[in-house]
């Protein structure tokens, strides 16, 4: 049997406040420390958390002990309790090496046995988990099929939780065809030697919250380089009057249109994104529009970025409406 490398997989660490153990039952600890994501009880006698990238569970489990932690513990990418050689590899962790917590905790390992039947291997060969997110459900059980893998469950993107997953306490899905996959695990990419892991967890998404996401992204994307302020006026009869003023980065502009021909007038400016960042900046916008004596509504309205930010409707001849809207940002 050769070693592999490490391939990334989603992993997740789970730490617990617990005294230091010199042999822990992995089973019995695994389930104690899945109580709790990263937690540092108390102020005093906080340790920095090791890099465990690329390490074998023996040397994983060397760093622990220098450090002061201990491990509870062991689990696969699918959530499951193992039992774990000391040669086996150690992925890359859910915390940040460098983080701070308690001496003692105790820490779970998601770990992956690299030893594989080499006759298996030289027949199947390795599987690549494929790239199925942005794919219907249906489009990803064929993908994952064609990889030579199967689909072990679906988890509903907007409830997730890994811990929860874990623990047993996450309810699955039941998904129609046209549900959108938003992330997979194994994480697409990686290669899975091991016949007993092809298996795939699927996150999901109903297909008209992802169509509405994918929108809200896409109208976001439009506003990278310049912010569009539109201004509207509208009443039953022409517009006397309406002025408009911008002060963008501490710089002011304003505009008056008293044409009086119109029952509706749209104005439209664009901004330099950049002149809405830095340290400290400032904006403001606002329209201010007065109605014609033969009207009996008048109706402002500011769209930032195609949203609507602010609205008056005022009623009578010769009414007059006004619509505001700012913001400022300061970074120290």
């Amino acid at each position: 049997m050769n070693k592999r490398a490490l391939s990334l997989l989603a992993l997740t660490m789970l730490l617990l406040t617990g005294c230091a153990q010199a042999g822990p039952d992995p089973s019995a600890a695994a389930e104690t420390a899945a109580e709790t994501a990263i937690e540092a009880t108390g102020e005093a006698d906080l340790v920095d958390l090791p890099d465990l990238t690329g390490t074998t569970v023996s040397e994983a489990t060397d760093k622990l002990e220098e450090a002061g932690f201990t491990v509870a513990g062991y689990t696969n990418q699918f959530g499951d309790q193992v039992q774990a050689g000391s040669d086996w590899d150690v992925y890359d962790v859910a915390y940040p090496s460098g983080a701070s917590a308690a001496r003692g905790s105790a820490v779970t390992l998601d770990v992956f046995d690299p030893a594989a039947d080499e006759a298996d291997k030289a027949v199947a060969g390795p599987i690549i988990v494929p790239d199925v997110v942005g794919m219907t459900v249906e489009e990803a059980e064929a993908a994952i099929a064609d990889a030579g893998m199967t689909v072990d469950r679906y988890f509903d993107d907007e409830t997730f939780s890994r811990k929860e997953m874990i623990k047993g306490e996450l309810d699955t899905v039941e998904p129609a065809d046209n549900w959108v996959v938003t992330e997979v695990y194994p994480l697409a990419g990686v290669q899975l030697p091991d016949s007993s892991d092809r298996k795939a967890i699927l996150l999901v998404k109903d297909a008209k919250t992802a169509a509405a996401e994918k929108k809200e992204e896409a109208e976001a994307k439009k506003y990278e380089d310049h912010w569009v302020i539109k201004y509207t006026v509208e009443s039953d009869a022409a517009v006397d009057l309406v002025t408009y003023t911008n002060m963008v980065d501490f710089e002011m502009n304003q505009e008056q249109d008293a044409s009086a021909s119109k029952t509706k007038v749209v104005k439209t400016y664009r901004f330099d994104a950049d002149k809405f960042g830095g340290s400290y900046t400032a904006w403001s916008f606002g329209v201010s529009a007065m109605a014609g004596g033969y009207a009996s509504t008048i109706t402002c309205r500011i769209e930032v970025n195609g949203r609507e930010v602010a609205k008056q409707t005022s009623t009578g001849p010769y009414a007059n409406v006004t619509c505001h809207d700012g913001d400022y940002e300061a970074s120290f």
